[in-house]
Order: structure tokens, then C-alpha cells, then sequence
């Protein structure tokens, strides 16, 4: 890939742009095709989008007005430096709560399916603990990294004493980050093999929770380029523009395809067409969707009870009537229904579903 400024400004318009578009159909298919609810993962890959939105910008600025993407054989221009100082501090302390809130929105996501396995529960509530103590953590570490002087980030080439040398956190972060990814992807596994359902579609709800790993997949590439970056400092090199710029760009990309990928399987009824519902099958609860209803145990109130013979026979067109006059208006020449006709219809029913 070839980090010039208007690759990195195709990239820090495109990726936001299509992250907005998925999230924007994400809320449309909640509220006027799927007709469900619109939950806390919904409003925490709202509030990423605007962070993505926020970080392509920055990255542009920093391609237009910075030095990324730029290679100077001398000196690089004060103001230019200035202004990329400026640009990777605010990126790299959006980037924590950024990719922190798309993993606590798929991990939300998952109770929609799952919220029924107690083990489960247990573990999505560990796992959304340490992502927010981890997104937090890292963020709090970038903005005090000189204490209070926050004003040493907006100077070009400045220090202070009580600096810490960020460096390793930069690496760390690469590094728990693709652990994060990879333990929110296999989560829901488990659940999903003790599912009643057939291999099919077993296969097809694995599918759809694999999309996560796109993003793992960028994630693993940025992680790349901040090793070869720490070997550097994450200094200049001969002949490219800094090797801090690959990983600001595929920070970016990072961002945009979690956000696209965490938004796929909610966009199902896109493509999917709608099945007419059929008269003698078994309805779900509302609210309840298929991975619920193959999660929910056979005893579970939420789970449709299945008829009954007595049932089925009081809906079977052989049943008769229920009259609708009173017992003591039956006159000799109505049709009066005995119980051994009953009987003998019920029998045959049972003979023949046998």
C-alpha cells in the first residue's frame, strides 16, 4: 500500500463514510423491518461511528496540513511538525474508547442470542469489565502521560521530566487489542454447538459470527506495523514518512471495518425475504429470535409449549361445533351430538397420525 497523502485521505473519508452507511441501516432494519428494539449495542456503534468520524478527519488534517504521507530529504517544515504532533496525540487517544466500544457492542450484541446460558452471561459480563477497564486504562495513560502538562503534546519536538516514554504502551496496546478481538470472536462458540439446531444452519449462524474476524484481521496487520515501528522508536526512516504512519492509517481502517463488520449480521432482513408464516407451525414468543429459541431449555416459560392431543383434536375440522344456544332450548328435532361420536372421531384422528 502505498502511504501517500491522498491514498491516506481516500482512506479517511471512505472507511467513515461506509461505517456511517452500516450504521445507519442497522437502526433502519431495527425500527421498520425487523420491528425490534434498539438496545444498548446499537447506541455504543452510534457513539463509535462518530469517533471513526472523528479519527478520519484528524488523519486527514494530518495528511493535508501534517507530514504524513510525506517524505523529506531535509528538515521537515516547523509548522508541518507542529501540526503532526497535534494530530497523532488526539489519534491516538481517540482510538482506545474507539475500538473499546465496538467490542462492548458486540459483546451486547451476543446476550440478544445467548441471554439464557447463565455461563454465558457470566462471562460476557467479565469480558465487557475488562474491555472497559482496558479501553479506559490505555486512554487515561495517553492523556497524562506528562502529568498535567498536556501542553507538551501540542509542541513539536518539546519534552518534559516527568514524561513517560510511550513507546511500550503504543506495542501493548497493539498487542491486548488483538487478544480482545480474537476472545470476542470465539465467545459465542461454545453456545452455539449446544444449540438444537441442524448442521446447516449451525454452519450459517458460524458464519455470521465469523465476520468479526475482519476486523481481527486488520488488527493483526496494524499490530505488524507498530512491532516494526517499535524497532524504529517510531522514528523517521530513509526512505518513507515516518514509521508512524502505517499504523495511524491502518488504525483507521481498523475502525471502519469493526464497525462494518459488527454491523453485518443485524442487516440480514436486507437481503433476506420475508417467509410467510405458515398456519400450523409452532410461533415464537415476541421478541424472541431463532438462536434465542434454540438457547432456551425445553422447560423455559419463554419456550412455545407444543400442542396437545386434546388440542389438536379441538382444532381438527372433524371436531364439531360448539353450539350456540342453550342446553335447555335443545328441542327434539335439533341435532343433538352424542359422546360416543366424539370418541369415535378422536380415534380416528390418533389412527391416522399414527
Amino acid at each position: 500500500m502505498a502511504y501517500s497523502p491522498e491514498s491516506i485521505v481516500a482512506v479517511s473519508i471512505l472507511l467513515p463514510l461506509l461505517a456511517v452507511t452500516t450504521v445507519s441501516l442497522r437502526f433502519f432494519v431495527r425500527k421498520k423491518l425487523a420491528r425490534t428494539y434498539i438496545g444498548f449495542d446499537d447506541w455504543l456503534l452510534l457513539a463509535a461511528c462518530f469517533l471513526a468520524l472523528a479519527d478520519g478527519a484528524n488523519l486527514a488534517v494530518a495528511a493535508i496540513i501534517g507530514f504524513q504521507g510525506r517524505v523529506y530529504e531535509g528538515t521537515i517544515p516547523h509548522q508541518r511538525a507542529v501540526v503532526e504532533a497535534r494530530c497523532d496525540y488526539v489519534k491516538t487517544v481517540i482510538e482506545k474508547p474507539l475500538f473499546g466500544l465496538i467490542k462492548l457492542s458486540v459483546l451486547l450484541f451476543y446476550r440478544r442470542f445467548f441471554f439464557i446460558r447463565q455461563s454465558f452471561m457470566v462471562w460476557n459480563n467479565i469480558m465487557i469489565a475488562l474491555i472497559t477497564l482496558w479501553a479506559v486504562g490505555f486512554m487515561l495513560v495517553q492523556i497524562f502521560a506528562c502529568g498535567h502538562h498536556l501542553e507538551v503534546f501540542w509542541t513539536a519536538g518539546a519534552s518534559h521530566e516527568t514524561c513517560i516514554d510511550l513507546t511500550w504502551s503504543h506495542l501493548w496496546f497493539g498487542i491486548t487489542d488483538v487478544i480482545g478481538d480474537i476472545a470476542v470472536v470465539v465467545m459465542p462458540y461454545p453456545c452455539i454447538r449446544k444449540m438444537r439446531l441442524q448442521r446447516r444452519e449451525k454452519l450459517g449462524v458460524t458464519t455470521i459470527f465469523l465476520l468479526g474476524t475482519f476486523s481481527t484481521a486488520a488488527a493483526v496487520v496494524r499490530l505488524g506495523f507498530v512491532c516494526k515501528a517499535f524497532t524504529n522508536n517510531f522514528a523517521a526512516t530513509e526512505n518513507n514518512h515516518g514509521s508512524g504512519t502505517p499504523p495511524a492509517v491502518w488504525s483507521t481502517i481498523q475502525a471502519g471495518v469493526g464497525i462494518i463488520a459488527a454491523c453485518l449480521p443485524a442487516l440480514g432482513p436486507l437481503i433476506k425475504p420475508k417467509r410467510k408464516r405458515s398456519t400450523n407451525s409452532t410461533s415464537l414468543p415476541s421478541g424472541i429470535t431463532l438462536g434465542e429459541y434454540a438457547g432456551i431449555s425445553e422447560n423455559h416459560p419463554l419456550r412455545p409449549r407444543q400442542r396437545t392431543s386434546d388440542e389438536t383434536l379441538r382444532m381438527s375440522p372433524l371436531s364439531p361445533p360448539t353450539p350456540c344456544f342453550p342446553r335447555h332450548e335443545t328441542t327434539s328435532s335439533s341435532p343433538v351430538v352424542r359422546a360416543g361420536d366424539i370418541e369415535e372421531q378422536a380415534d380416528i384422528i390418533r389412527r391416522s397420525a399414527r
